[in-house]
């Protein structure tokens, strides 16, 4: 959620102390005008007064300001600047040119505007708000705080303000703080949708769906059309299994992606449709967003690459810790060829103590945290460094930093492993795939290059342990004899379509249960509702607690018979795990990368068999595998012989794959080579 901005354009307040009375008239005019809507002809005016007097600042100032409701912010901004030269104490131009600079995404110009008009009136509370907003932006929240502060001061009966000081202190790390702003923004204006659907965000952050809808439905009633609110709304039921509206919603989103609004977050597009082009379409909008009209302009001088003895990778990411995505890496980096490679890890959350962490930081010349970082820093800090490849680990998904490879932070750029699908533009160079995520008729749903990896795409670390815990199924009241379908998948990877599934086979095979893992109370209670819906006894759904320890996690798979995977968003890592600890992965793979993941780890540990194309015959796969013990018996069997047989599990050799891809990207680059397909064989 942005920062409510004020963003008032100050209209001419002091006329010239020997202004002609002609060219004063045509300012008056223009101004009506443009009160009018007609800024063609309020332009046409300001013109002319200028042409009878030259040293007209007013008029100037009040050209900047049609040009920007034109939305030309360059061409404002060259009338606010020329206005300035002729009056350097027009508060007003100085306060719109920071605005204009804004909206061109150029924070640290406006917060040197606003500090101009600051200085020349004190008392301007809405240039300390925008002020504090431009430093948001910055990745300066402390600093940004004095601003908020010092605009409430001025004007205590602002509900912006309070919601602007909320999201600095959301972050900063202080949701409390946040929320308390956030509620009083509301008690000074009940229909501010911003603060219902930050409260709502905060709310999501820490679980608390049910509340959390509530404050997205409310904001959904006060603006319905505010950006990636109804994609938060369904993200957010979605987490808790809370179908309601399920179809319209999706109809809408749709429609809306249609029309190019910024209605989801590309992240949470993957989890409901299986349409690339649709993925591509969403990562296009949200791009568009966060690259301002005359951006490109400011983007960093590229960097060029320099011979060195080492070739210097990046690795960008907020996950330098316990989670999925450093499961799967750590063994890549552990193998990496520290004679031909220098990693350098680029943190964009907060340090994390932990031994996982600090084990992580080993394969590091540097773990730099760089949270409250501007994306200009990260990219200068990377060019004095001189990253070579900068891998991007995080996409789109929390905590991202997409400007960052935006401005070209080095002179080779990958999409790798965090998100998965597109980008949306060919600032990423590459995205890491195989034959089967990214087939090749569907590379034109790809704004990257594609690097077709010989294997999978997925890493996994061979060193992952497994506990010897004795675990037996009673410890998770699981039943003694009868058949145990599992699924370890977030509940938001659970559509409506997935669960008729799922119910169908439980139907369909006597004393069989399904086995999730989820404490959220709230998706469990809906989940057995839907299940009731559905004709089967809700207490065939068993939930196990998450369990601290990874190796426990992986040891209890194996009490279960089969994992049957989500649609339209497979099991990644989760998938990975269920492998590692055999057991074996029914999956249905579709059109999209999210949902082809699964198929490319069962095609490389060979066990094809498990691979579906359509609901139908999914269903039809779990029930043959339940109801004919041999058959899943023999897959069992070759799964264990394929763990460290096949090339899935086998970190040194993808990690050899993708360092040859590595060099082959670089190579293109430094031969002057246009990004293209590359194949590692």
């Amino acid at each position: 959620m942005k920062s409510q901005t004020e963003n008032r354009l100050v209209d001419p307040s002091q006329q010239p102390k020997k202004s002609n009375s002609n060219a004063l008239a045509l300012l008056n005019l223009g101004l009506s005008c443009r009160a009018q809507g007609d800024l063609q002809a309020a332009l046409a005016h300001y013109d002319a007064a200028i042409r009878l007097q030259p040293n007209f600042a007013d008029a100037y100032m009040a050209r900047g300001v049609a040009c920007n409701d034109q939305k030309d912010h360059l061409a404002a901004i060259e009338n606010y600047k020329r206005a300035i030269a002729l009056d350097p104490n027009l508060v007003a131009a100085h306060y719109n040119q920071a605005n204009a600079y804004r909206a061109l995404g150029e924070q640290q110009a406006a917060v040197n505007s606003y500090n101009q008009a600051i200085q020349l009136a004190p008392d301007l509370a809405d240039a300390y708000a925008n002020r504090g907003n431009a430093l948001i932006a910055l990745k300066k929240p402390r600093i940004a705080l004095a601003s908020f502060n010092r605009a409430i001061e001025l004007k205590p009966d602002v509900a912006a303000n309070y919601l602007n000081r909320g999201i600095c202190f959301a972050e900063l790390g202080d949701p409390n703080a946040a929320f308390a702003d956030l509620g009083y923004a509301i008690k000074l204006n009940p229909l501010l949708a911003e603060a219902h659907a930050k409260r709502a965000a905060i709310l999501a952050q820490f679980k608390h769906y049910k509340e959390s809808i509530a404050e997205f439905e409310l904001a959904y009633k006060a603006k319905p059309d505010l950006e990636h609110l109804l994609g938060q709304l369904l993200h957010a039921k979605n987490s808790s299994c809370d179908w309601s509206n399920y179809t319209e919603n999706l109809d809408a989103i749709r429609l809306k992606l249609a029309n190019n609004d910024e209605v989801i977050q590309p992240w949470a597009n993957l989890s409901i449709f299986d349409e690339p082009l649709l993925h591509q379409k969403c990562a296009e909008i949200w791009l568009n967003n966060i690259v301002k009209p005359g951006q490109d302009r400011k983007r960093s001088p590229e960097k060029a690459f320099i011979q060195k003895k080492k070739i210097r990778i990046g690795y960008y990411s907020p996950n330098f810790h316990d989670h999925p995505v450093m499961h799967l890496m750590n063994g890549v980096f552990q193998n990496h060829d520290q004679d031909q490679f220098e990693l350098i890890a680029f943190s964009f959350a907060k340090k994390i103590a932990g031994d996982y962490q600090k084990n992580v930081a080993k394969s590091f010349s540097k773990l730099l945290y760089i949270d409250e970082f501007s994306d200009d820093d990260i990219v200068a800090l990377s060019h004095d460094l001189n990253i070579d490849i900068a891998v991007d680990l995080s996409g789109f998904t929390d905590a991202c930093k997409p400007g960052v490879f935006l401005k070209r932070c080095a002179p080779v750029q990958i999409n790798f492993l965090g998100y998965a699908g597109s980008l949306g533009s060919a600032q990423w160079d590459y995205i890491v795939a195989d034959d089967q995520v990214i087939p090749p008729e569907s590379r034109d749903f790809y704004a990257e290059k594609i690097i077709y990896l010989p294997d999978c795409f997925q890493p996994n670390d061979v060193e992952k342990g497994i506990s010897s815990a004795s675990f037996s199924r009673q410890d998770f009241q699981l039943p003694q004899h009868g058949f145990v379908y599992c699924c370890s998948n977030n509940l938001y990877k659970i559509t409506p379509p997935v669960f008729d599934v799922w119910m169908r086979v439980l139907a369909l095979v006597p004393d069989s249960v399904m086995w999730l893992f989820s404490q959220h109370a709230l998706g469990i209670e809906n989940l057995k509702k839907e299940a009731q819906l559905r004709g089967v006894d809700p207490d065939r759904l068993i939930f196990a607690r998450r369990l601290p320890s990874l190796a426990d996690h992986l040891a209890r798979y194996r009490l279960a018979d089969l994992f049957l995977d989500t649609f339209p968003y497979n099991a990644h890592t989760t998938a990975s795990d269920a492998l590692w600890a055999g057991l074996p992965v029914l999956t249905c793979a579709g059109q999209s990368y999210a949902s082809r993941v699964a198929a490319s780890l069962l095609t490389t540990i060979d066990l094809p068999e498990l691979i579906t194309s359509n609901h139908q015959d999914f269903e039809a796969m779990a029930v043959k595998l339940a109801m004919q013990p041999q058959p899943l018996a023999d897959l069992k069997q070759r799964l264990e012989t394929n763990r460290l047989t096949t090339a899935l599990f086998d970190t040194e050799r993808f990690t050899r794959n993708l360092e040859l891809a590595f060099r082959k990207a670089l190579d293109r680059h430094a031969a002057g080579l246009p990004p293209d397909h590359i194949h590692v064989s």
